[in-house]
């Protein structure tokens, strides 16, 4: 009896570790990439900024497809329109990256085992190549006094 119970602590151990929720009930949706850079398991999924849930696994068949295909569990607690989208975004000045649902209005929700519309990548690193580019330099002239006379 022992060993069945370790095994059984080592389990959800190791899952919690990973960052697996093991006690609650999760729906898992798919959605692909061409290019995943800094996701790896356990990557946070987030919606308005909440983490609902994670990635949890990863796939590649360069003979399918040239995408990188996600799966993402999200808790059964939130219900996603089918419109929505998941994109990658910089988690913070680290490096880290994490994956945001954008709710969609669809009246119709996805299903156990859907695939999301990949957004856009975005975040801190894409905001700051954008808006940090060089600028032709002007002159700039100091304003004159407008004194009374």
């Amino acid at each position: 009896m022992f060993p069945v119970v370790m095994r059984g602590c080592l389990w959800g151990g190791i899952r919690f570790l990973s960052g697996i929720d093991i006690f609650s009930r999760n729906i898992p949706y798919y959605v692909a990439y061409p290019e995943i850079s800094g996701i790896q398991t356990a990557t946070p999924v987030t919606i308005q900024g909440v983490k609902v849930g994670t990635v949890t696994a990863i796939g590649f068949d360069p003979s399918v497809s040239r995408d990188v295909v996600l799966q993402l569990t999200v808790r059964r607690s939130f219900r996603i329109p089918r419109d929505s989208k998941a994109r990658i975004y910089s988690d913070g000045f680290m490096g880290g990256k994490a994956i945001t649902i954008e709710m969609g209005d669809s009246p119709q929700l996805l299903s156990k085992g859907d695939t999301l519309v990949a957004g856009g990548n975005g975040g801190t690193a894409g905001w700051a190549t954008r808006s940090w580019r060089p600028r032709r330099a002007t002159c700039w002239r100091r304003p004159e006094p407008n004194w009374p006379t």
